[in-house]
């Protein structure tokens, strides 16, 4: 019985080895990196267009956030302001949609060049994913 005892034990102790030594490979695993890949299309952004040309639209997002290629974005104008009924301060302006765009390249600072999916944007749009 106690021949049994420890190898039960350093069968276990094998395991749990074997098993502490996987987090550390974490980067490398496939299934990390794909989950990686497919929630970074839904990271929080917004930003602003700064230039339209045709089909192709540059905007600059904000803060430092990195969105992949491929990404959409949903363009709004910004419309009449709303205020609050009972203090009569101003709450914000209402948003229009106002079209679609596809990230097509990245730039430097923030800056991203996209192709207009659908709708219309101008420059001073306001960008959100």
């Amino acid at each position: 019985m106690r021949k049994l005892n420890i190898l039960f034990t350093a069968f276990l102790l094998t395991v749990f080895m074997t098993v502490s030594v996987v987090p550390a490979r974490a980067d490398e695993d496939p299934v990390n990196k794909a989950r990686d890949a497919v929630l970074g299309y839904f990271i929080p952004v917004s930003g602003t267009v700064e230039g339209v040309a045709g089909e192709t639209v540059r905007v600059r997002l904000e803060g430092d956030r990195d969105i992949p290629v491929k990404a959409r974005l949903t363009v709004f104008k910004e419309g009449e302001p709303f205020y609050h009924p009972v203090t009569n301060e101003k709450i914000g302006n209402t948003e229009f949609l106002a079209g679609r765009i596809e990230i097509k390249e990245k730039g430097d600072g923030g800056l991203y060049i996209a192709g207009l999916k659908s709708g219309k944007a101008e420059t001073g749009d306001k960008v959100r994913l």
